[in-house]
């Protein structure tokens, strides 16, 4: 019975903390579009996806290279952009399920 009642407190716990949630602070590099699409060209990714921020109304756009193997994640407004993260290796999955890494899905 007492390792019953501790294998439930463990669940319990466990799924308490998952539940928690924190607002991350971390520096961002912005400039004006201009300036930052002018970084994308030169490290000759293209564009894999794009959308609207729900909150802010803000373009999200995910850059990548297919040869180098980078990847950029954009925040625009009206005047400025932010890179949020960039990086090297990725993995592509399709929607029914198969990864690539050779070719970007579009």
């Amino acid at each position: 019975m007492k390792k019953l009642l501790l294998a439930l407190s463990l669940v319990v716990a466990t799924q308490a903390n998952a539940q928690k949630s924190w607002e991350l602070k971390k520096p961002v590099i912005c400039a004006s579009i201009k300036d930052v699409a002018a970084m994308i060209s030169n490290n000759q990714e293209k564009l894999l996806w794009r959308s609207v921020d729900a909150d802010s109304g803000n373009i999200i756009t995910v850059f990548i290279n297919t040869k180098k193997m980078s990847w950029t994640i954009i925040e625009s407004g009206k005047e400025n952009a932010c890179i949020l993260a960039t990086g090297e290796e990725f993995q592509l999955t399709m929607p029914d399920g198969k990864n690539s890494q050779s070719k970007p899905y579009l």
